[in-house]
């Protein structure tokens, strides 16, 4: 890749003005490697400005604290369609099975890829300024997660394992993440991403070597009830690199429709709506940026103890 990157630049104008937000501090795409991450998975945490690590109570628990995943009482199958700017897109789905009421395993398979990019030449003098071309990105990540709970302390870890393809480079690399979160009065959550890491190793034509990203995520919230109207008010501290904070709010309308409002730090304000019916739960999230939106979707089916 390093000798790729010097011979061509591959900025369209669009990724220009990502890579300048990133240069300001706000690393959410990065290398085309699995930063995006850190915005979470799921309608129902980026709803609530991505302040989810003291929750991380459904099927998406792992991408925002790995300890979340063993609070899912019911087996659940979770799928999600989330949108970037109108540049990037990418597909989850997420399987979440309780082995007992102390302990729960969950798979996740994330396929992640990009619009066309237009590749330029170092120089805009050859080619008359024009892209050489085009070519995609495009990542699959799967995350094995293991959470065990313990009194009101719960901890858990993710394996994951992730290839990436670019310019005709193949590259792989694994990373674990850890996290607890405390039930009492108050919960509160830890969770670190990339704590022991691999770099993304491109293939022997290349051999170079990315590394991977790692942040921290701490957090509270604390519901309550006012009548049959519940709610559940969070707040997150993110680093990478530096901090940002995440403030986020659900109202539970007779634990049938939701309505979630947020401010995330890293881009803007976000808004998100659910509904729950039957066996499933719908999520929808919209996150405000000054490069366009990010829309996500997401459909959840709890399996209940009484279903055959």
């Amino acid at each position: 890749m390093k000798n790729e990157n010097c011979k061509m630049k591959i900025i369209s104008g669009k990724m220009r003005k990502i890579i300048l937000i990133i240069g300001i501090g706000i690393n959410l795409i990065a290398a085309y490697n699995t930063d995006f991450l850190i915005l979470g998975q799921g309608g129902r945490g980026t709803g609530m400005g991505s302040a989810f690590s003291s929750i991380a109570d459904d099927g998406f628990g792992p991408y925002w604290n790995p300890a979340g995943a063993v609070l899912v009482s019911h087996p659940t199958f979770s799928i999600a369609n989330n949108s970037y700017f109108g540049l990037f897109k990418d597909f989850v789905f997420v399987l979440n099975h309780p082995i007992d009421e102390h302990l729960s395993g969950t798979v996740s398979v994330l396929y992640y890829t990009t619009s066309p990019i237009e590749e330029y030449p170092v120089s805009d003098t050859i080619n008359g300024g024009n892209p050489l071309g085009y070519f995609n990105y495009s990542n699959v990540l799967i995350i094995g997660n293991c959470a065990y709970k313990r009194g009101n302390f719960s901890f858990g870890s993710n394996l994951s394992m992730q290839r990436q393809k670019m310019l005709g480079y193949m590259g792989f690399g694994v990373q674990m993440d850890f996290g607890m979160i405390y039930q009492g009065i108050v919960n509160i959550g830890a969770s670190g991403f990339g704590i022991l890491r691999n770099s993304i190793r491109w293939s022997e034509q290349s051999d170079y070597r990315e590394p991977l990203e790692r942040y921290f995520k701490a957090g509270v919230s604390k519901s309550f009830t006012l009548g049959k109207d519940k709610f559940l008010p969070s707040f997150d501290i993110l680093y990478s690199y530096k901090f940002y904070p995440q403030f986020g709010l659900e109202y539970n309308l007779k634990d049938v429709f939701q309505v979630r409002v947020g401010y995330n730090s890293l881009l803007s304000y976000t808004f998100g709506a659910g509904i729950s019916f039957w066996k499933m739960r719908i999520d929808y999230s919209l996150i405000f940026s000054g490069i366009g939106p990010i829309n996500r979707i997401n459909l959840v089916y709890i399996k209940r103890q009484n279903d055959t």
